[in-house]
């Protein structure tokens, strides 16, 4: 279960070349990718720094993920199994579940961010 994360979609100039939104990377992107700049990785290729992000988002949004569930109080984590149960739930009906929670989830998402953070860059961050 992935929580919805906003994607940076305003049109950029960077030396007055514009890049379309699909090119622009979101915001967790540009996260991950300052992270790999603090611990100064060494990438080879653009592609590989691209699977890297790809890598580290997928490790960040299970990690976001499982401080969500964390949050849930003992109730609404078994109002959420039998959602989960069922044979059509959907993802938007996952997504107001825990908009109606009473979580903040840009909260929970921050501090689980930073933890990550914190956690590949070691005392440097």
């Amino acid at each position: 279960m992935e929580t919805k994360t906003k994607t940076n979609t305003n049109t950029n100039t960077n030396t007055n070349t514009k890049q379309s939104a699909a090119e622009q990377p979101d915001s967790i992107d540009q996260f991950l990718g300052q992270i790999i700049d603090a611990k100064q990785i060494a990438v080879d290729t653009p592609e590989v720094r691209q699977q890297l992000i790809k890598d580290l988002r997928a490790r960040l949004m299970e990690q976001i993920d499982r401080a969500m569930i964390s949050a849930l109080s003992e109730e609404q984590l078994d109002r959420l199994n039998v959602m989960l149960a069922g044979d059509d739930v959907q993802a938007d009906e996952i997504q107001e579940f825990f908009r109606q929670s009473g979580i903040n989830g840009e909260q929970v998402a921050l501090n689980t961010m930073m933890r990550f953070r914190r956690y590949y860059l070691g005392d440097a961050a």
